[in-house]
């Protein structure tokens, strides 16, 4: 079993596009099959899987611990 990033743009509006990175498992064959989890600069480094550096500024870097806190407002 491998893993792969894909990488989604969702059209928010008509000049604006929000990009996302998600993990996603590849079976034997190479397809890919299920979504595993939103794809980090942290979430990736346990799946193996390495990035170029054009896909390094795509995927989201996680936000600073006191902005996860659930009392702080972001």
């Amino acid at each position: 079993m491998t893993f792969q990033v894909v990488f989604n743009l969702y059209p928010f509006n008509e000049s604006l596009y929000l990009p996302s990175a998600n993990i996603i498992r590849a079976d034997a064959d190479g397809q890919l099959t299920h979504f595993v989890q939103r794809a980090t600069t942290d979430t990736i480094i346990p799946y193996g899987i390495g990035l170029t550096p054009q896909d390094r500024t795509t995927v989201a870097y996680r936000r600073p611990a006191f902005a996860q806190s659930p009392g702080n407002k972001v």
